[in-house]
């Protein structure tokens, strides 16, 4: 068993990114990650999406952009009871 606390890092080597730190939310069904500038492609019958991981706010931006087809959209409520359409990476 590993324990955790608060915050731990995580690798995401489908993107070659390695010691993102993250906090934990017991309360959470999913996870997310802070991303920005996604765009969604549509070219020659494929779709994929475009984004920045962190913000250029953050220490560890890197100012990459990360293109993937492995996504899909889903609807997530806040715990204000707002919903909001979001990637979800698969």
């Amino acid at each position: 068993m590993h324990i955790i606390g608060r915050t731990d890092f995580a690798d995401f080597s489908e993107f070659d990114l390695q010691g993102v730190q993250f906090k934990v939310d017991t309360g959470a069904y999913t996870s997310s990650i802070h991303t920005c500038d996604i765009r969604e492609i549509v070219k020659e019958e494929e779709t994929y999406i475009e984004f920045k991981v962190l913000d250029s706010s953050h220490p560890q931006y890197q100012d990459r952009i990360f293109v993937t087809k492995n996504f899909t959209k889903r609807t997530v409520k806040s715990s204000f009871g707002d919903k909001e359409e979001r990637i979800a990476l698969t």
